[in-house]
């Protein structure tokens, strides 16, 4: 099939930081993949995405995908991480991938992978041909601000808003030190970034009906959209953590991007 090993890629933002990142490149590829990861992980995507690589490898799909600042081995500190800095990563990993990998090209975000996804999507050039969104946070708010969920309520809301501003950030999961200026930015997005920024675009969500981090409310609410394709995991939670869970998830993937593209030319045109 021609599949060769993946490489390590060291990507250089607008601001400077520098982003680890890996491509997997296949002979045969018919398209290119950037796989956006979730809070306070990293390109392993807690190892969801080591298999994921592997499939879309063999379907011959080529993948690159890296690690946002602060997380994993990219350069920068947790608590200096903020949404428009992902967005300045997004981007650079986006351009990064269209001068290494062919046409079309698709993004798969994970979590809190969908936000700077979604913010920065009308400024992606190429467009992508299709999105897949994993456990998507699409609504703010009800996350972080006023969460309605287990772990938001451990981790996150007005005490821990408080205490980031006092003392210059909050620990998440005892781990992930995020910063006041993070929270201040979460602010500044209402509503539901699905509705706002999936017009068009044909997207796969897939997400689990026991999410405990986010809630599977705001992938229903964007549902009823003629471009979106709503799979519900039942009873899973954050992130597929049972294995058939996860084959699942990855299963549907692959074959939805197979069967958009198949109706897509090399230059990303239906």
């Amino acid at each position: 099939m021609g599949i060769s090993a993946e490489r390590n890629v060291l990507i250089t933002t607008g601001d400077g930081i520098t982003l680890d990142a890996r491509i997997l490149k296949v002979e045969c590829s018919r398209a290119a993949i950037l796989l956006v990861h979730g809070f306070g992980v990293d390109l392993h995507e807690e190892g969801t995405f080591d298999t994921l690589v592997e499939r879309l490898a063999d379907n011959c799909l080529s993948a690159m995908r890296f690690s946002f600042r602060g997380h994993g081995n990219s350069s920068g500190k947790q608590e200096e991480m903020t949404i428009s800095g992902e967005r300045l990563d997004l981007l650079a990993a986006y351009e990064t991938m269209i001068k290494q990998l062919n046409p079309p090209y698709v993004i798969i975000a994970a979590s809190f992978g969908a936000v700077s996804t979604l913010l920065e999507l009308v400024m992606l050039r190429p467009k992508p041909t299709c999105l897949v969104l994993w456990n998507p946070v699409l609504d703010i708010d009800s996350v972080f601000i006023h969460p309605t969920t287990p772990w938001g309520h451990q981790n996150f809301g007005q005490k821990a808003f408080d205490f980031a501003a006092h003392s210059g950030h909050a620990v998440v999961d005892g781990v992930f030190r995020a910063g006041h200026l993070l929270f201040k930015e979460m602010l500044l997005y209402p509503g539901n970034l699905g509705v706002r920024h999936l017009q068009g675009i044909p997207t796969l969500i897939l997400h689990g009906t026991a999410d405990s981090y986010v809630p599977f409310a705001s992938s229903k609410a964007v549902a009823s959209l003629s471009n979106v394709w709503l799979v519900e995991i039942s009873d899973s939670d954050h992130g597929f953590p049972e294995p058939d869970d996860e084959e699942r998830a990855v299963s549907e993937t692959v074959t939805w991007i197979d069967t958009l593209i198949s109706g897509t030319d090399s230059n990303g045109h239906e």
